[in-house]
């Protein structure tokens, strides 16, 4: 059971991470959101190389 708890978390946790890091990059919560519950650790990477917005939607 603690194996299943954990997994949740992570799966949870994760794009709120994305999410987050794209909010303060001037990107959508959610989309963000959504594309780091379908690709984990690589939206994480995907935004770290795109150029931060100046003007935010």
């Amino acid at each position: 059971m603690p194996v299943l708890a954990f997994l949740i978390s992570v799966l949870t946790c994760v794009p709120m991470i994305s999410g987050f890091y794209a909010k303060a990059q001037g990107r959508n919560f959610w989309k963000w959101y959504a594309v780091g519950f379908v690709l984990p650790i690589i939206s994480v990477f995907i935004l770290f190389f795109m150029d931060k917005r100046t003007d935010p939607e």
